[in-house]
């Protein structure tokens, strides 16, 4: 499973590399995102549902912090 890290990066050009991966993954595969804005989610959502992907989990990392990590999965055809 490939990971990604949006921490501290600029939102469209860390959407543009998700996107990019997503092209290259077969259906089943899965990518894990951690995030410390949960607006990714929802922009992810947004974006990809269109191509055959869905966000198929998120969990709050710690309690104490505002780190998020994400599941998407791309779809069988």
């Amino acid at each position: 499973m490939e990971s990604f890290d949006s921490r501290n990066t600029i939102t469209p050009l860390f959407l543009l590399q998700v996107t990019n991966a997503f092209r290259q993954m077969k259906p089943g595969d899965k990518l894990e995102i951690i995030a410390n804005d949960t607006s990714i989610a929802s922009d992810l959502k947004s974006i990809l549902a269109s191509r055959g992907y869905e966000l198929t989990g998120v969990e709050k990392v710690n309690e104490t912090g505002n780190d998020y990590r994400m599941w998407l999965a791309k779809k069988q055809p």
